[in-house]
């Protein structure tokens, strides 16, 4: 059996634990460059605004395929041509609980209309826009797996610092390790809570073997378990088990 992707686990569901599932036949429209076809939520529904990918409910007596082709040709106004089954998810929204099949489309007739009030975008990995809405994450991994995509599926965006944060941020980025000392003796944190992030390093600018070789965490063991080899880079570190700082 499927497992379930609950959403927004912490809100009640509608209908109760034994509520019906909802069919729904999602359109995942490629393009020959790779780039496939977001969609976001039309005014006035649930997840207003949050980005999917097309398509809609299957109503009684339509198969997958019928039911894709009308949605289709009812919310951005094209005609697809075949239809390629690819994977079914399960989906415990907070509003509804839908197994959605998930179908590729390489061809199609007919210019793009937004026939629901909605936006799109030609989108390829990392995806640009936000929020994306629960039931699409996953399809956002599986492309990754099937290009050999290694980085995040979707772009990360920072919130912008205030004042205090933004002199904090100037004074790491100018002597780091000796923010890094000032930071963890002023605010010890939980002993091996996370192993160093390499994307914490590229913000602090901190190459990969200084980190290594200068021993200016030998006062923290619950840091950095022991000294690690000048020649060993960090993510060979990592595997052997020495912990790191993620910031205090």
């Amino acid at each position: 059996m499927t497992p379930v992707l609950v959403a927004d686990g912490d809100r009640p569901r509608e209908g109760g634990p034994h509520r019906k599932e909802v069919e729904v036949a999602v359109g995942v429209l490629l393009r020959a460059d790779g780039a496939f076809l977001l969609t976001s939520r039309p005014p006035g529904k649930v997840y207003e605004g949050y980005w999917e990918f097309p398509g809609g409910k299957v109503e009684a007596g339509e198969s997958i395929e019928a039911a894709l082709r009308r949605e289709l040709q009812e919310e951005i106004g094209v005609t697809i041509a075949a239809v390629h089954p690819w994977r079914v998810e399960r989906v415990d929204y907070p509003h509804a609980l839908v197994r959605l099949h998930f179908c590729k489309v390489y061809e199609w007739t007919g210019a793009l209309h937004m026939l629901e009030g909605q936006q799109f975008a030609r989108q390829q990995l990392p995806v640009d826009v936000q929020p994306v809405l629960p039931g699409t994450v996953p399809v956002l991994r599986w492309f990754a797996q099937e290009r050999g995509f290694g980085g995040h599926s979707r772009r990360l965006r920072r919130k912008p610092l205030n004042a205090e944060g933004a002199e904090k941020a100037q004074k790491a980025r100018k002597n780091p390790f000796e923010w890094l000392l000032s930071a963890t003796s002023a605010n010890p944190p939980r002993p091996l809570r996370s192993k160093v992030s390499p994307a914490a390093l590229l913000l602090f600018r901190i190459p990969e073997r200084q980190f290594i070789r200068r021993r200016v965490l030998v006062g923290h063991p619950e840091f950095l378990a022991g000294p690690a080899p000048r020649s060993m880079p960090l993510q060979r570190a990592l595997q052997k088990g020495r912990k790191g700082l993620v910031g205090a």
